[in-house]
């Protein structure tokens, strides 16, 4: 009874160790990095009832596997795997075993072995390429660590060499199969170096061929710099002012270059150049030039300022002009706007600076209907006339003696507002029913 019971365990236990067959078929050994070495994986399924088959591990000492997961095999059927053999990126080349182990559930049922054949176009490779810092500053230098590894089954000999932009180095040397070697590498950087990309070539020759190129872009940092410098030169009755804007900098630039000037001697004045704009300030004009530059570009601004004799003549022609300006104009008429708190007040002043007496003087002015004269006067009562657009008012001031000097005020109110302001025409001066000046239109705020 016991051999029998002993019998049957045994032809149990081999029913299951032959229960399925496991084969690794060649399609193509030879892998390369662009290209997987391809084999055939044959499992046949001698259970007496459908499995779920599976590869439950590929082993190797190099190489990366790819391959389906798992499939059902009916009995006397047999089903293939297709499996994907690539070299890692720094195998050396040569033949490498691999063994494939295929399972039912947790229970192994066979294995096979094979090899695949890691093959590649070159003999050194770069291993590592680490920069200390990608955004370099003209005047500075490059530094990197490169890692180089020889992946040929012999020792080779190599050179490498290393540009960027204008400058270039050259390494040589010789390694056994397997091995690494590490270089320190400093490329210095132009000063005038325009800012940009730039590419780092690293290029590896065996027997004389090249056999391997990497690149790297890099930066070459912008640096916005620039000198700007004054001189100035006299001669008899003459003096030239030369401003020289220079771009020191790896990128374009815009700068404002400003010149002073009194405003006397403006008449005198002549520039090289045209300006872009002026303003006035106090005694002065103040003339402003663009400048657009491109690296190690420059710009000068020159004014020359001639003294010459026929300024003194202009100055004769100016005093003449003020002096009949100032018989044509023999009064002082002025109008102003003050803000109050509810309004507006308007101050308007006439001083006599004829050497006549005035007579028969009238001064008449007009506010708009978007406010009303408030019944205010702390210097002379005016005349009122209401119309449909507005108010007239009218002093009657009679006569003024040479140097005599009258104050009138008022103060209105806004009855609208006027979002852009409003304009308050002039006020007129009348003489024996004859203008005799009129002040400039005023622009204000007025809000209620």
């Amino acid at each position: 009874m016991r051999k029998k019971i002993f019998l049957l365990i045994l032809v149990l236990f081999i029913g299951t160790v032959s229960a399925s067959e496991v084969t690794v078929e060649e399609v193509d050994r030879t892998a390369t990095n662009d290209e997987p070495a391809k084999f055939l994986v044959n499992v046949e399924n001698t259970f007496s009832e459908p499995r779920t088959f599976r590869i439950s591990s590929i082993r190797s000492p190099a190489g990366s596997f790819r391959h389906n997961g798992s499939t059902s095999i009916a009995p006397g059927e047999t089903e293939t795997f297709p499996l994907e053999a690539r070299p890692r990126q720094y195998t050396v080349r040569g033949n490498y075993r691999f063994t494939v182990n295929v399972r039912v559930g947790n229970e192994h049922i066979g294995s096979d072995r094979n090899y695949f054949r890691a093959d590649s176009d070159s003999d050194i490779r770069i291993r590592s390429l680490n920069l200390e810092n990608e955004n370099i500053l003209p005047g500075q230098e490059l530094e990197a660590d490169l890692g180089l590894l020889n992946i040929a089954p012999r020792t080779v000999d190599y050179e490498v060499r290393t540009s960027l932009k204008n400058e270039s180095t050259t390494r040589e040397g010789s390694l056994s199969s397997g091995n690494e070697r590490s270089y320190r590498l400093n490329l210095p950087v132009d000063e005038d170096s325009s800012h940009g990309e730039e590419e780092l070539q690293i290029e590896i020759f065996t027997d004389g061929d090249r056999e391997n190129i990497f690149t790297r872009t890099v930066n070459i940092a912008e640096v916005e710099d620039y000198e700007i410098e004054t001189q100035r030169s006299s001669r008899v009755l003459e003096a030239t002012t030369t401003t020289t804007l220079v771009n020191t900098g790896n990128t374009d630039i815009q700068k404002e270059i400003n010149e002073t000037v009194p405003r006397y001697l403006e008449p005198l004045t002549t520039f090289t150049d045209p300006y872009s704009h002026y303003e006035e300030q106090g005694s002065n004009n103040i003339y402003y030039w663009n400048v657009t530059l491109e690296p190690g570009q420059e710009h000068n601004v020159q004014y020359t300022v001639r003294y010459w004799p026929p300024l003194i003549i202009l100055g004769f022609v100016f005093a003449g002009v003020l002096g009949l300006k100032k018989i044509q104009t023999p009064v002082k008429f002025s109008k102003k706007v003050k803000e109050a708190e509810d309004g507006l007040k308007i101050h308007i002043e006439i001083e006599n600076h004829s050497s006549r007496e005035l007579t028969s003087l009238e001064v008449a002015d007009f506010v708009p209907n978007v406010a009303n004269v408030k019944d205010e006067f702390p210097m002379a009562k005016p005349v009122l006339r209401r119309k449909s657009n507005g108010t007239e008012l009218s002093w009657n001031l009679k006569k003024m003696k040479p140097g005599e000097k009258r104050v009138l005020e008022y103060s209105i109110k806004p009855v609208v507002e006027v979002e852009e302001g409003i304009r308050l025409s002039g006020a007129e001066l009348i003489e024996d029913d004859e203008l005799l000046a009129k002040t400039e239109e005023l622009e204000t705020s007025f809000k209620p």
